[in-house]
């Protein structure tokens, strides 16, 4: 009875062993696949992060080529516009005498009209250099009001992408949690019911 009891007893400390290795095989398991998953998971975000900000760089960049695109016109436009101006003014300064005398104007009256010429030709270059500075200065609001809004869409994405990775994350420890609590109950239910088999 005593062999007997003790054959028992070593049979059941057998199959608790291996009771316990399957369990500690299987939380491994589930420990293994959580890294492996959760690895993937970071690695996903991490090259979506990537992309986002690559797009946000690549925005940036074609919305700087627009703006100085525009700039370049503005400018090429006001320079040649005060060229003409200037060739205009250098014209009428060339004929003023010419025409002065054919209306039989002389003196005072020829000092007024070019002065006269004078002040029209500064007043045509001051409004070329306000209408250039009012194009760039409208450029550039639109620029920069471009800009923060691709800033706020980019943080937004990664706010949104943030909450959703934790989403997932916490989908992922739940998994682990629950197999883990359901490995522990099933070996602690099996080595009750084997004591309660072999007492």
């Amino acid at each position: 009875a005593e062999a007997e009891a003790r054959g028992a007893g070593e049979t059941l400390a057998r199959h608790e062993a291996a009771l316990l290795e399957l369990a500690r095989q299987k939380q491994e398991a589930a420990q293994a696949a959580y890294d492996k998953n959760m690895g993937y998971l970071n690695e996903a975000y991490a090259n979506r992060s990537n992309l986002l900000q690559q797009n946000y760089n690549d925005a940036l960049a074609q919305l700087q080529a627009s703006y100085d695109s525009g700039a370049r016109g503005v400018n090429q436009n006001a320079d040649s516009a005060q060229q003409q101006a200037y060739i205009n003014y250098m014209m009428s300064k060339r004929d003023l005498p010419q025409a002065l005398v054919a209306q039989g104007l002389t003196g005072g009256m020829s000092e007024s009209a070019l002065a006269g010429m004078y002040n029209s030709y500064g007043n045509n270059r001051n409004t070329i250099d306000r209408g250039r500075n009012d194009s760039l200065a409208t450029l550039l609001d639109t620029l920069n009001s471009n800009k923060s809004t691709a800033l706020q869409n980019y943080n937004n994405q990664l706010s949104a992408d943030d909450q959703q990775k934790m989403a997932y994350q916490l989908q992922l420890e739940q998994a682990l949690a629950n197999q883990s609590a359901e490995i522990l109950q099933n070996k602690y239910d099996t080595l009750q019911n084997l004591d309660n088999t072999y007492t």
